[in-house]
């Protein structure tokens, strides 16, 4: 009834396509860049204010607020190969400026 994950070997912490971009950036504008924010209507979380539906459909476990920074970084790298900028109207911009 649950998928288990296990094992030693690292996720990979670069995605084509979204390297070389100002997620500090981003993170900042988004949450203050604090990886447990949570949005006054607890509907978004973490660093990139992910919703709970988009962030399981990065293959996030759990609750986006409770997972390690890197982890955060890393799913939003692979929702922007997949949407570009469009899930951060405000905040998006600055990931190039």
């Amino acid at each position: 009834s649950r998928v288990v994950r296990t094992g030693t070997r690292q996720r990979p912490a670069s995605v084509a396509g979204a390297d070389g971009l100002n997620w500090a950036a981003l993170a900042a504008c988004e949450s203050g860049g604090r990886p447990g924010a949570v949005d006054p209507s607890g509907t978004y979380g973490g660093l990139y204010q992910f919703d709970t539906r988009t962030w399981h459909s990065l293959g996030g476990g759990g609750r986006p607020q409770d997972a390690p920074a890197a982890e955060q970084t890393y799913r939003a790298k692979k929702l922007y190969v997949q949407r570009g900028a469009s899930p951060w109207p405000h905040c998006g911009r600055r990931l190039t400026g």
